[in-house]
């Protein structure tokens, strides 16, 4: 029986670059093999995102995401890719509308993705963390304590990771 890894790698280059980004990202997980192969399509996936080096980026995370299907955000293209151990620069830019108490508060998944991504590398120089809340809603105590926790742990994530220079912009929209 002939497996799908038996077939040549320019037809599987070829088949991966015609599969929807939300797949793609399913691919980057299977096995090593299948990520190396996927690096054009991946590269073709952060260049969407605007990203043309994945080690100096920039991008945009917000709530419209959040409770929805998985889309193949930048930070899920650069989470999927194993290759990356090294960052010289990383600029998150953290956009919240509205609040809904029933879920989880809105930032925590995305603060937690992000805290997954930098602990996949070796070292990063730079981090910003920008945050823009666009909501008039108070957080009750359990929220504002889960969100000073997972706040917390990324920021102590970001430290271990030798980073050079860490800023927080608009901070206080945070609470």
């Amino acid at each position: 029986m002939i497996g799908l890894l038996d077939t040549p790698v320019e037809i599987i280059q070829e088949i991966v670059v015609c599969l929807p980004a939300d797949s793609l990202l399913d691919l980057f997980a299977i096995c090593h093999l299948l990520n190396y192969l996927s690096t054009s399509a991946q590269t073709a996936l952060l260049e969407h995102h605007g990203i043309r080096d994945p080690t100096r980026c920039t991008f945009d995370l917000d709530n419209y995401t959040t409770g929805a299907p998985l889309r193949a955000d930048a930070l899920c293209t650069l989470t999927a890719g194993l290759h990356i151990k090294h960052m010289k620069f990383l600029q998150c830019n953290l956009t919240i509308c509205g609040y809904n108490g029933q879920w989880m508060w809105l930032p925590s998944e995305h603060l937690l993705r992000l805290q997954r991504l930098i602990q996949r590398l070796t070292w990063i120089d730079e981090v910003i963390l920008t945050f823009n809340m666009e909501t008039e809603t108070d957080l009750d105590d359990a929220d504002l304590k889960s969100g000073i926790d997972i706040l917390q742990n990324l920021l102590n994530t970001i430290i271990t990771k030798s980073c050079k220079t860490l800023r927080i912009i608009n901070s206080g929209s945070f609470f």
